[in-house]
């Protein structure tokens, strides 16, 4: 017998084994439904979930299983017609089930409780000829246990990625904080496909080497043996309400460490809603500078700016936008916006138009003769490369004061083209 196999039957093997499933295809069917067909299978789901909960509570009760035809017409109809709209009111179908978590299942008792409670009152207390009153208080109960159940299995099969094989792929995530912002954070981090929650860092001796949730805590002592076991390639924190002198400490403390810290808003910002994965940032330079920001002295950006000709270079790049929107807040006689690029020189000239219309109480589409104000910007082409264009700007403008933001600052650009670099920053500047 030959028990060699062809290149092509091994390749065809190979193939069948990269493709998907009739479970994955039927998951990646059920994720592609629009939200109001998932919604009409959910009403059809919870439905019969009603419905089974009535036939197990009969049987429960009778000690036999009782054909569905002889079941009770008037308890079977009272809980589909009391359930479904108890649980729109309550926004059952509004939740995204395979992000669902702890918040969803309070809603759940909630509703499931109201709903309860009226149908206890109905066939318990008041009674109904030929019906149990003890379905007044199983029928509910296994009702809650069936709903749940359901909800946790579609959070369960339809929150796992379909391509698994690559999440061991994906960064791997430390959150730093095992508080409400943490424990939330870690909540969303689980739903998602595209990281990997690998546990908290916490302050708390108490809780190290415990688990919050399932999730284990570590100490920040031995971060670093933590980083190199867990192969953790993030570190969030989620301490919204720590006072900056701290935080700063905190950042200090982790630049040793081989790992990307990310940070979640102030606690202020998060005060109207649940934490989610999009509230997380970069770390901004406040938090890096090992001490307190310096606010401007006003009376001196006034005494450079009210009444006079101001000239920024490079006011369309991300520096020197923002000095222009700082400026026309001073008053200025007039406004020059030099910029080489068209499109950026555009943006920044349209925006502050803009502000400058709002400023004034006019419409943001409204005729530009109508702006009293607009004429002191002064959007002008030009490089600061160029000395014979800036000199002609200067002679004809004679600018009073000047910002000067036109230079390549992104390092690890910068150093892949010196050359460049030194011809705009140190010529241009020159």
């Amino acid at each position: 017998m030959n028990l060699r196999r062809s290149p092509q039957s091994v390749g065809r093997k190979a193939f069948d084994r990269r493709r998907p499933s009739q479970l994955a295809r039927l998951k990646t069917f059920v994720l592609a439904l629009p939200r109001p067909v998932k919604r009409l299978l959910a009403f059809g789901l919870d439905a019969v979930l009603c419905l089974l909960a009535l036939g197990v509570a009969l049987t429960l009760r009778l000690e036999t299983l009782l054909p569905f035809s002889k079941w009770p017409l008037l308890p079977a109809a009272t809980s589909v017609a009391l359930a479904l709209p108890i649980f729109v009111a309550f926004g059952l179908y509004k939740a995204i089930f395979r992000y669902s978590g702890r918040e969803a299942f309070f809603v759940l008792t909630w509703a499931v409780g109201v709903y309860g409670a009226i149908y206890f009152l109905l066939f318990s207390v008041i009674g109904f000829k030929g019906v149990p009153r003890s379905l007044g208080l199983t029928q509910p109960m296994l009702l809650f246990i069936f709903v749940g159940v359901s909800r946790l299995a579609v959070r369960r099969w339809l929150g796992q990625n379909i391509t698994n094989g690559k999440k061991a792929s994906w960064p791997g995530v430390l959150i730093y904080g095992a508080g409400d912002a943490g424990r939330q954070l870690a909540d969303a981090v689980s739903a998602s496909t595209q990281r990997r929650f690998l546990g908290f860092i916490d302050d708390n001796a108490a809780l190290w080497n415990n688990t919050i949730d399932g999730r284990k805590v570590f100490g920040p002592n031995n971060l670093g043996q933590v980083i190199k076991e867990t192969g953790a390639t993030e570190l969030w924190l989620a301490m919204p309400s720590m006072p900056g002198s701290q935080r700063r400490a905190l950042i200090d403390s982790l630049r040793r460490y081989p790992i990307r810290v990310m940070t979640l808003p102030s606690i202020s910002d998060l005060a109207s809603g649940r934490v989610r994965i999009s509230d997380i940032r970069e770390l901004n330079i406040d938090e890096l500078l090992g001490r307190e920001p310096v606010a401007p002295n006003q009376s001196l950006l006034e005494k450079d700016i009210r009444g006079k000709l101001v000239l920024v270079t490079g006011a369309g790049g991300s520096i020197g936008s923002e000095l222009c929107r700082q400026i026309i807040e001073c008053a200025p006689q007039k406004l020059l916006l030099v910029d080489h690029s068209e499109y950026a020189l555009y943006s920044i000239h349209a925006e502050l138009v803009k502000l400058l219309r709002m400023k004034a109480g006019l419409t943001a589409d409204a005729d530009a003769d109508a702006d009293a104000d607009i004429d002191l910007l002064v959007p002008l082409l030009a490089s600061v490369e160029n000395q014979a264009a800036m000199a002609r700007i200067f002679r004809a403008w004679r600018p009073q004061t000047i910002y000067h933001a036109a230079a390549y600052k992104h390092v690890p650009l910068v150093e892949h083209n010196p050359a460049r670099a030194i011809h705009n920053n140190v010529w241009g500047t020159l």
